[in-house]
C-alpha cells in the first residue's frame, strides 16, 4: 500500500503530525474546554476528526495564536484612540458648560440682584 518500503499510507505525513485534544489546547491556551469547543464550532479554531474524537493540530494551533495575539493588539490600540478621543470629547464638553454658564451669568448679572454681588 503506498508509501514506501515500511507498508506506510501515502499520507502517513498526516498521520505523524501532533494532535492536541480540547483539554490539551484549553490548557495551554489558559481557557476552559467549553471555550476550545466554542472557537471550533465557529470555526475560529480548525480541528479535524480523528476516529470519534476532534483534534487540533499543533500548526493549527500556533497560527491561531498568532492571529489572537495580533487581534489583540489591534484591539488594545482602537480601544486606546477611542479613549482617548472620548476624552478629548468630555473636555470639550466641560469647556462648552464652563462658557455656557459664564455667558448667561454675565447677561443676566445686570437684572438680577442676587447675581450682580460681588464678595
Amino acid at each position: 500500500m503506498g508509501g514506501g518500503d515500511r507498508g506506510e499510507y501515502p499520507d502517513a505525513d498526516v498521520v505523524r503530525m501532533n494532535y492536541l485534544s480540547a483539554q490539551q489546547v484549553a490548557d495551554r491556551l489558559r481557557i476552559s474546554c467549553k471555550t476550545v469547543r466554542r472557537y471550533i464550532k465557529s470555526g475560529k479554531l480548525p480541528s479535524c476528526k480523528i476516529g470519534k474524537l476532534r483534534r487540533i493540530s499543533e500548526a493549527d494551533l500556533e497560527v491561531f495564536i498568532e492571529e489572537r495575539t495580533f487581534r489583540s493588539e489591534m484591539e488594545t490600540a482602537y480601544h486606546r484612540q477611542r479613549l482617548e478621543m472620548l476624552r478629548e470629547a468630555a473636555q470639550v464638553m466641560a469647556d462648552w458648560e464652563s462658557k455656557r454658564k459664564k455667558l448667561w451669568i454675565e447677561e443676566h448679572q445686570a437684572t438680577n440682584p442676587v447675581l450682580s454681588c460681588k464678595r
